[in-house]
């Protein structure tokens, strides 16, 4: 087994093209969990090549071959789900409400070794990524029914508003250029993808496939490759064309950041339930 700490190949893809120009397989890294552990989910890779994700309790990062613990000081569970180029880290902390009755999710940063809470409007909210900039992407809940974007940065806070027909509008990543996107739920019940940029909000259009019938946009890099999910696997799009990730003897994959050079991070479930999750770089 390779020690704690250093990637290694695991294995190239199964993977379906739609249309010309895309590989056709690519190169799946294994991220090792931190010391102690069968397993992890890393969320996010930034261009130094550092990644980050959680346990379930605790949050890590994992730079130049070390762990780095991430926890917000007397929160329940910390879940780290962005980064950026600075080793800035953002998301959501389990912390007790201020009668000790309820539990509550709130976003956080996480800078120079210290991790904070992002003011919201709302006691329920995340963050899931953050920009070189210092522009956050996140969610607040004013109620169990309502769920809103937000962008938090140097130039304040804004509600990014939800488009007509969506009941909720969940954008998850900022790339560097400061393009938001996302997923969200249309009134009738139905996935789609959202892109924000300028104050203006436009869908993402997937052609769907016969292996994934409903293509959900969870990022959105620089150069416009998307990745995310459909389903049980995972895609990535670029140019057009539509490319699912099958990793062998995985029950569940999930694709959920991306840096500029359209590395992206993501995990798998095995089909054995019993099994822990495993998390991966998929280069190409």
């Amino acid at each position: 087994m390779p020690r704690h700490g250093v990637w290694y190949a695991i294995m190239l893809t199964v993977a379906t093209t739609v249309g010309p120009g895309l590989a056709s397989a690519q190169q799946v890294v294994a991220v090792p969990p931190p010391p102690g552990l069968d397993g992890w989910l890393v969320r996010d890779v930034n261009d130094r090549g550092d990644v980050v994700g959680e346990d379930g309790t605790r949050g890590w990062l994992l730079r130049d071959g070390a762990y780095i613990a991430i926890e917000v000081e007397g929160a329940i569970s910390t879940r780290p789900f962005g980064l950026n180029n600075l080793g800035e880290v953002v998301g959501t902390a389990e912390v007790a409400s201020a009668d000790g009755q309820q539990v509550e999710s709130r976003a956080f940063r996480y800078s120079q070794g210290v991790a904070s809470l992002i003011p919201t409007p709302a006691a329920q909210s995340g963050a899931y990524d953050i920009s070189d900039h210092g522009v956050v992407v996140g969610f607040y809940q004013p109620d169990a029914l309502t769920l809103h974007s937000f962008l938090a940065g140097p130039g304040g806070f804004q509600t990014v508003p939800t488009p007509a027909g969506v009941s909720f509008l969940n954008l998850t990543d900022i790339n560097n250029v400061g393009v938001a996107a996302g997923p969200a739920v249309t009134a009738d019940g139905l996935n789609s993808s959202w892109r924000y940029s300028g104050g203006v909000l436009s869908p993402i259009v997937i052609l769907p496939s016969a292996q994934c019938a409903n293509p959900v946009v969870y990022a959105l890099n620089e150069a416009g490759v998307a990745s995310g999910t459909c389903g049980s696997t995972a895609f990535v799009f670029s140019g057009g064309n539509l490319q699912t990730v099958a990793i062998p003897g995985a029950g569940f994959t999930f694709l959920s950041g991306s840096n500029s050079s359209s590395t992206v991070a993501g995990f798998y479930y095995a089909s054995d339930p019993a099994a822990a999750a495993q998390s991966f770089l998929l280069k190409g």
